[in-house]
């Protein structure tokens, strides 16, 4: 009987373990996912900055464009892409270009991750170089904030 009884705890334990093991499994498979979407979307922008020189050197010297805070992104006011298109309406020219992929942008990181938000800066020490920084929440029980940042000249 007492055999049975320290048989049945030994298991428990183990199942015990086992649970914990599945719990701190799946958690680091979201916030692996979490980083990745960080990092696609990064990558997204910095392609899109690649694509838009003119848009770039234009956003440099205006403070605008692609040179923005983590505030929330406003409806520009000429939408140049239509959602999937892959060609660029005539009438759109590279700053109205680079507001809209921002705009876009930021979209995607509030709806992709957990009070996600963007900026992106030049760096000073570089009138090429910018920082893409993405944040958002990684655990809502302990509300962890991580971030990634991207480093890159277009």
């Amino acid at each position: 009987m007492i055999e049975s009884l320290v048989t049945i705890a030994i298991v428990s334990f183990g199942l015990l373990g086992v649970v914990g093991l599945l719990v701190t499994g799946i958690s680091a498979a979201n916030m692996s996912q979490m980083r990745s979407s960080a990092i696609n979307l990064a990558n997204e922008i910095a392609e899109s900055m690649r694509a838009n020189q003119t848009g770039v050197t234009d956003s440099i010297k205006n403070s605008s464009g692609y040179v923005v805070g983590d505030s929330a992104a406003s409806l520009p006011s000429k939408i140049c892409k239509p959602q999937g298109a892959t060609v660029l309406p005539v009438s759109c020219d590279p700053m109205e270009m680079a507001v809209f992929d921002v705009y876009d942008w930021k979209r995607k990181i509030e709806g992709s991750l957990p009070n996600g938000k963007g900026e992106i800066a030049r760096l000073a020490s570089s009138n090429a170089a910018f920082e893409i920084r993405i944040t958002w929440l990684e655990d809502k029980s302990t509300s962890t904030n991580m971030n990634f940042k991207l480093r890159f000249e277009p």
